[in-house]
């Protein structure tokens, strides 16, 4: 639900951000004739701005805790913990190969 109400929370931003500009004049330069009318849109704006990076953040990050509940219910079932366990055990290892194989493409791309 926590995304849900950041994304409504981001429409209601967004919302008020159109009503801001729909207040300002194309015929009046810099659209509005007030210096504190300008100032609140461009705060407006940038409060959207970091709203949507951090509703971006949470999205991403909502797989990984998807994936973690997977592994915490296979815990119940006998074949599909031996696999958790198995990957648990090489955990070492395969973060390992990781960092060989993350280096040797990040060289080749660079070179």
């Amino acid at each position: 639900f926590y995304i849900f109400w950041m994304w409504i929370q981001q429409v209601l931003v967004l919302q008020d951000l159109k009503t801001s500009l729909e207040t300002g004049s194309t015929e009046v330069p810099g659209t509005w004739a007030n210096r504190s009318d300008r100032l609140s849109h461009f705060e407006l704006a940038d409060r959207l701005t970091a709203h949507v990076q951090s509703f971006e953040t949470a999205v991403a990050f909502h797989p990984l805790a998807i994936g973690a509940r997977f592994i915490s219910a296979f815990d119940g079932q006998p074949r599909p913990a031996l696999v958790t366990d198995t990957l648990f055990a090489a955990a070492t290892d395969i973060i390992h190969f990781g960092v060989v194989i993350g280096s040797m493409i990040l060289t080749y791309t660079v070179s």
